[in-house]
C-alpha cells in the first residue's frame, strides 16, 4: 500500500472475504444516489457496518497549506455529525508519505483523545493520480472495540471509492466554474481562474 511493503492476502482471504462480499451491492446503491453528500454517506454508513471498531467515520479534505477539512461525518448511533472534531494526534500521525495509521491501543493518549474515549484509530489517505484529497478518519470514542488487520483492508477498498467520488465533485465544480466563467471572461482568463481553482486557491 503506497509506500509500504506489498502485503499477501492469501493467508488473511476466509478472514477479509466477508467484509468484501456485499461491494458490488454498494457499488449499485452509488449508482442509485444523487450527489456527493448521498454517495459520500453510503460510503461512511458501509464503512461502520462493515468495521466494528468505527463508532464514528468522517472524510477529511486536504487544504494546501492548512489542516485537512471535515468534509462529511457521521456518528454510528446518530448520523450526521454538524460540528465533528477529529483527533489532531491521530490526523498528525498520518503525514503524506505515509500508507496508513492503524492505532490498536493508543498507549499514550492526548488530551483531546481522553476527553473523547478514544483508545483506537484507523486513518487511510485519499489519492488519486499520487495526489493525497483526503484521509478516511475512524475512531472508536466511547467503545472498546479496537480495529485489526482486516478492518484495513477493507478500509482501503473504501478509500478508493471515497477517492474517486471527491475527484467526481471536484470536476462538476470545476466545469460549472468554466460554464459560469465563460460567459463573462475571454479564454484567457478563464484558464488562469481554473488553474488557480485547482490548485486550492
Amino acid at each position: 500500500i503506497g509506500a509500504a511493503q506489498p502485503w499477501d492476502l492469501s493467508a488473511n482471504v476466509a478472514k477479509v472475504k466477508g467484509g468484501f462480499a456485499e461491494f458490488h451491492e454498494l457499488i449499485l446503491k452509488l449508482n442509485e444516489v444523487q450527489g456527493a453528500e448521498a454517495s459520500l454517506s453510503a460510503l461512511l454508513e458501509f464503512a461502520m457496518s462493515k468495521i466494528h471498531g468505527a463508532e464514528v467515520a468522517a472524510v477529511l479534505v486536504d487544504i494546501p497549506g492548512g489542516e485537512p477539512k471535515v468534509r462529511l461525518s457521521l456518528s454510528r448511533a446518530g448520523g450526521i455529525i454538524k460540528d465533528f472534531h477529529v483527533s489532531s494526534g491521530l490526523v498528525s500521525g498520518l503525514p503524506r508519505d505515509k500508507a496508513f495509521l492503524l492505532a490498536g491501543n493508543i498507549a499514550d493518549a492526548t488530551k483531546s483523545q481522553l476527553a473523547a474515549d478514544i483508545s483506537s484509530g484507523l486513518l487511510v489517505p485519499l489519492t488519486a493520480r499520487q495526489e493525497r484529497l483526503g484521509i478516511l478518519y475512524m475512531d472508536n470514542r466511547s467503545r472498546g472495540t479496537v480495529f485489526t488487520d482486516e478492518d484495513l483492508y477493507l478500509a482501503t477498498a473504501l478509500a478508493s471509492l471515497v477517492s474517486f467520488q471527491i475527484i467526481q465533485e471536484r470536476q462538476a465544480f470545476i466545469s460549472r466554474v468554466e460554464q459560469n466563467m465563460s460567459h463573462y471572461f475571454g479564454p484567457d482568463v478563464v484558464r488562469l481562474i481554473l488553474e488557480e481553482t485547482r490548485a486550492g486557491r
